[in-house]
């Protein structure tokens, strides 16, 4: 009987922090309950509250006391109600948006200001309730005391949130985020006075909007940055006339071939031409690229899962067991293939520069550096400009504008390829911690696969000896700082924070992949037509697909939120779970390249993955801006299904493929080709 008195006093605090009424009496009440549900928790109003904001308030809540009075009723219509399926995780009651911002006063005075407050919950001092704690904690999954702190808070990490609730009120314009914060910290008080239950409420000018705030004046950075992409849209425009309407095909130089670098009809047919690739290709690094392309975008899906409000969000635990589902949230080094396969590449052409007597490291490195940058710069300049302009949302300067300032405050540290090292949580373009990594790792390459050339046990030994320290770093790493073995929703996200920056992005503790590539480059160069039998072939997919097995479900009981944390466990999984992976990886491209890949290597090599395979960098750069203008804008808790799941992820996939293909045709693939021919060897 207690039990149920303490559920049902704590789903009705639900109910009673909807923003209400003032007191008032029954038959005005009726007019209104439909929409209010409950009065009396507004008023008093504290004298913190600045004056003007008060009797704004005050005049409103009066308003809607009136069904005639349409604005005051759409401005508490549009403030949160108690949500149905508290139990399932729904803890998030979002209001209307739109509405609350439509909203405005009969004389003008004012406009409707939308806040979604962040709620926390916990026990009030010297209460001892072991039944209102069992409820708090089936609500948010048990993960209160892993969510404190707020070291991890700001910035544009993406870490789980399930202890939080969020109400939405509407009030007045002229109401400040520290008045309306007041507010709505003393309304949930009285409302929960005796319940027992202590209610935090945070509320920060992230989290607040007007009709004015959609609006942002242009400044000189933004003429400058629409500068540029004109002039990118005009050179392809005359690009794309020129070669179709001049005579340009018959013309040779540098300027005429630049110029038909911006030609869209000529970087559609490179981009759909599929003619048989030279016989030194390894042609099922397209399919890699592009599964691995595909199950980032996954991994960033689900990620956000653990942010986002919806109806059943506590399914989403339920998940973390599941055999079929076990992939999606243990998917973190599905990079390590990039890793693995950037290596393989650096190996194989430098391997091949050496042995010719070409080899220049500097001019190798511009053109790296040339190839990576104009595309993620173009990237960066948006976010800067124009992504915090294209919308808004309940959430969207937490999703859009943190991550528009981290470019625009820290736009040169991911041009200097250094901003993984950054100890700050606002990365610009989240994601390109990755292709710091990579140029970082093409730089080092050199004093690994000169050696591996020039003194071949000697380099074969410093090769070993570099493997072995980059599987002993993350080891070790994890082992001081009793890191988890891999991303867990069963840590503190304080510690998540942590091990995203010293583990996750640093480039020593992500190298073994790398160092693998190097090695089967190397191999390839070495041995062009190798010969295996036929038990050598089977041994190696079943010891390939084993280890793979092996590294993705083998964290599966340590992941699970009944585990105990065992510190040599996740540190042997920390150190090798990459290395694992990209050795087992390693032999699916050995085989396919040599003869040995059947099914497999015509699956990897099909024409599909040829023309994805080359939009993978485009992809790359831009689905992080496609998520999270999804979170930004969304406005009412979603719902966790199997089709709607599978539904979000291909239509996401499409509408990503369609943003990343302008992005190919008018800067990746052009500039690549302006970059060809300034290095055009003579």
């Amino acid at each position: 009987m207690r039990s149920s008195t303490i559920a049902y006093n704590f789903i009705v605090f639900w109910i009673v922090c909807s923003i209400c009424l003032s007191s008032v009496n029954s038959s005005e009440v009726q007019q209104t309950q439909w929409m209010t549900q409950i009065t009396g928790f507004m008023e008093p109003i504290s004298s913190l509250v600045d004056e003007r904001c008060r009797n704004d308030t005050l005049e409103y809540l009066r308003a809607v006391k009136n069904a005639s009075n349409f604005w005051a009723l759409s401005m508490i219509d549009a403030t949160a109600k108690f949500p149905s399926g508290i139990l399932s995780g729904n803890i998030r009651s979002m209001g209307n948006f739109d509405q609350c911002l439509l909203v405005q006063h009969p004389a003008g005075n004012y406009q409707g200001k939308y806040c979604l407050a962040r709620l926390t919950y916990s026990q009030l001092p010297g209460s001892n309730n072991e039944d209102l704690d069992k409820y708090v904690d089936l609500v948010t999954a048990g993960r209160r005391m892993l969510e404190l702190g707020d070291d991890w808070v700001n910035g544009t990490h993406i870490l789980p949130t399930y202890s939080y609730g969020k109400w939405a009120v509407c009030l007045p314009s002229t109401c400040s985020t520290n008045d309306i914060a007041i507010l709505t910290r003393e309304a949930i008080e009285r409302a929960t006075v005796d319940v027992g239950l202590e209610v935090g409420v945070y509320l920060d000018d992230d989290l607040c909007y007007s009709a004015a705030s959609r609006s942002k004046p242009f400044t000189i950075v933004d003429y400058f940055v629409t500068t540029i992409f004109v002039g990118l849209v005009i050179f392809t425009i005359i690009g794309t006339a020129s070669c179709q309407f001049g005579n340009v095909q018959k013309r040779s130089g540098v300027l005429v071939k630049i110029l038909r670098a911006f030609s869209v009809v000529d970087n559609w047919k490179q981009l759909t031409n599929f003619d048989a690739p030279p016989n030194d290709s390894i042609t099922c690094l397209e399919g890699m690229r592009t599964l691995s392309t595909a199950w980032v975008i996954m991994t960033h899906q689900t990620m956000f899962i653990g942010q986002l409000a919806y109806i059943n969000k506590l399914e989403s635990i339920k998940t973390h067991d599941d055999f079929v589902y076990y992939p999606m949230w243990n998917s973190y080094f599905n990079v390590d293939t990039f890793l693995l396969v950037s290596g393989l590449l650096r190996s194989y052409n430098l391997t091949k520069e050496f042995a010719q007597g070409r080899a220049n490291l500097l001019k190798s490195s511009l053109q790296r550096y040339l190839r990576l940058t104009p595309s993620y710069l173009i990237v960066i300049l948006f976010y800067v400009s124009y992504f915090d302009r294209l919308d808004s949302g309940p959430e969207w300067n937490l999703y859009v504008v943190r991550n528009s300032d981290a470019c625009r405050k820290y736009w040169w540290q991911n041009l200097l390829y250094i901003n993984n090292y950054m100890p700050h949580n606002y990365k610009c373009l989240l994601q390109s911690w990755y292709l710091s990594t990579d140029m970082q790792l093409f730089l080092l390459a050199p004093f690994f696969v000169y050696p591996l050339w020039k003194w071949k046990l000697f380099g074969r030994s410093i090769i070993a000896f570099a493997t072995i320290v980059s599987v002993a770093l993350p080891f070790v790493t994890t082992w001081i700082n009793e890191f988890p073995g891999t991303y867990m929703f069963t840590f503190r996200n304080s510690l998540l924070n942590s091990y995203a920056h010293r583990i996750y992005m640093a480039t020593h503790n992500r190298m073994s992949p790398y160092f693998v590539g190097l090695a089967l480059g190397y191999i390839f160069q070495q041995k062009k037509n190798a010969s295996l039998s036929k038990w050598k072939v089977a041994a190696g997919w079943i010891a390939s697909l084993g280890v793979m097995y092996a590294t993705l479900y083998g964290a599966r009981n340590m992941t699970s939120f009944r585990h105990t944390f065992n510190l040599w466990e996740s540190a042997l999984y920390g150190g090798l779970h990459r290395f694992s992976w990209a050795v087992s990886v390693a032999w699916v491209i050995y085989a396919c390249h040599i003869g040995y890949g059947g099914l497999v290597n015509r699956f990897l090599s099909c024409n599909t993955f040829r023309l994805l395979g080359r939009l993978s960098y485009s992809i790359y750069l831009s689905h992080l801006a496609v998520l999270l203008y999804n979170a930004a804008v969304l406005q009412a808790p979603k719902q966790l299904h199997v089709y709607i799941t599978i539904r979000d992820f291909l239509g996401d996939f499409v509408f990503i493929f369609i943003v990343s293909l302008p992005l190919y045709m008018i800067v990746e693939l052009p500039l690549f080709g302006v970059t060809k021919q300034l290095f055009k060897r003579k």
